[in-house]
């Protein structure tokens, strides 16, 4: 009796660590950061190009990215993400700031929402 209880206890445990692994359902290829849902995001769901209803866009390649507004402003650099913000690095320093730093952002199907620091809206984009 003691060695079957020892045995169930063991089956018990080893079950216990299979559903947490199970319910992580880490990978270990992250490319990226996760969103709130738990959800690993890559380079790759940024990819393409992305239009705001105001004529902003911007385009994402590996982790690099373009924004144009209009036909005469656009700003060039590279980005990265965590969790739910995204860090804009400009390749020209002298950037203006609203363009640059640290962003909250949703990403949802084929729609990124871009938040300011202020947490006001920056834009929503329409995935092309």
């Amino acid at each position: 009796m003691k060695n079957t209880m020892k045995v169930l206890g063991i089956i018990a445990i080893v079950a216990l660590i299979w559903f947490s692994m199970v319910a992580c359902g880490s990978s270990g290829n992250n490319t990226g950061g996760s969103n709130s849902g738990g959800e690993v995001r890559k380079y790759e769901d940024f990819e393409g190009q992305w239009v705001a209803s105001y004529g902003g866009s911007y385009t994402f390649s590996g982790n690099t990215y373009i924004y144009r507004e209009g036909s005469s402003m656009w700003v060039r650099g590279t980005f990265t993400f965590t969790n739910t913000q995204i860090t804009q690095t400009p390749e020209d320093p002298t950037t203006p700031s609203q363009f640059a730093g640290v962003f909250n952002y949703e990403l949802s199907g084929n729609q990124l929402t871009i938040y300011k620091a202020d947490g006001k809206m920056s834009g929503v984009f329409i995935k092309q």
